[in-house]
């Protein structure tokens, strides 16, 4: 399968999975589960506080941080004085929460809805202007894009190795 044809079908179960009720980084990182790993159980479990930005904290995006996790499967080794492989993985999360911010306006969930869903008012307002439903697809596809270019990108550079 082509990395374009693989990114589309990314971008797809991604979509397909908050759209079946995963939250924005469940439906991230349980895309990349199988890829890196990791059952997709404990992605799930792992990425249940994300929801709502943080914590419904209205804070940082969901897709962002379930991004970042991601991020953090594909370029870390793990290792704790692996130096070359954090600073690869910081340099990635910087180069990804650039690109979403450039492409949605910011990276906090509370800006992004339009809606303080860190309140019970704030929430109801969102969920009665269906934010969730029209909004929350498209950070969701916006992020798998990111990911995918960033992903190929490291990919295309391993093999000029």
């Amino acid at each position: 399968m082509t990395n374009k044809s693989n990114s589309k079908k990314k971008v797809t179960n991604a979509c397909a999975a908050f759209c079946d009720g995963h939250s924005c980084g469940q439906a991230i990182l349980t895309t990349y589960a199988e890829q890196y790993n990791l059952e997709k159980e404990m992605a799930m479990k792992l990425t249940t506080g994300l929801a709502g930005g943080m914590g419904r904290m209205a804070k940082t995006c969901g897709t962002v941080t379930g991004s970042i996790l991601v991020i953090g499967l594909a370029h870390s080794s793990g290792k704790t004085h692996d130096t070359v492989s954090k600073q690869a993985t910081i340099h990635a999360v910087q180069k990804f929460s650039q690109q979403f911010e450039e492409t949605f306006g910011s990276l906090e969930c509370k800006s992004l809805l339009g809606h303080d869903i860190s309140d019970a008012q704030g929430y109801q307002e969102a969920r009665e202007a269906n934010v969730f439903r029209d909004k929350c697809p498209h950070f969701v596809e916006g992020s798998v894009a990111i990911l995918e270019d960033l992903l190929n990108q490291k990919s295309d550079n391993n093999n000029l190795k």
